[in-house]
C-alpha cells in the first residue's frame, strides 16, 4: 500500500496503512528515511542493527532520526522484528557523501500532533 501525503499547513503529515504491524513499521519508517534524503537509493556498505523500546509510531520513528542524526549515512530499514516490549531493526546503508547524496527534508523531530495509530494503519506529522 502506498504513503500518502497529507495536506499540512507548515510541516509534512503522512498516513500509512498496512496489512500488519511489522509491514506498517517498516513502511513507516523507509517512508521518513525517504522523506529525509533526496536520493533514495542507497548501496548497502555497512549492515548494523539497533533495539529500540517499543511504545508507539513516535518514538519508533524518533529513535530511527537520531540514529540518522549520529551514525551520518544514508540509511534503509532492510528487516525490522517485535520481542518483547522492543523492537528490533536492522538497517542497512552508506556513508554521506556530499557529491553524492543530498537532503529533501530536515526533520527536526516526529511529533504527538493529530497522531492516530491502530493495529494497520499511522498518521504522523513531522516537524521540519
Amino acid at each position: 500500500m502506498p504513503v500518502e501525503i497529507l495536506n499540512h499547513t507548515a510541516d509534512i503529515r503522512i498516513k500509512v496503512i498496512e496489512r500488519d504491524k511489522k509491514m506498517l513499521y517498516l513502511r513507516l519508517g523507509n517512508a521518513m528515511l525517504n522523506l529525509i534524503f533526496q536520493d533514495n537509493s542507497v548501496d548497502c556498505e555497512y549492515f548494523f542493527q539497533k533495539e529500540f523500546e517499543l511504545k508507539n509510531a513516535v518514538t519508533f520513528l524518533n529513535d530511527i532520526l537520531y540514529v540518522v542524526d549520529t551514525e551520518n549515512k544514508v540509511l534503509k530499514i532492510k528487516y525490522l522484528r517485535f520481542c518483547d516490549a522492543k523492537i528490533v531493526v536492522g538497517f542497512c546503508g552508506e556513508e554521506f557523501k556530499n557529491d553524492r547524496h543530498s537532503y529533501h527534508y530536515l526533520i527536526k523531530a516526529v511529533t504527538y500532533h493529530n497522531f492516530i495509530e491502530n493495529e494497520r494503519s499511522v498518521e504522523v506529522t513531522f516537524d521540519i
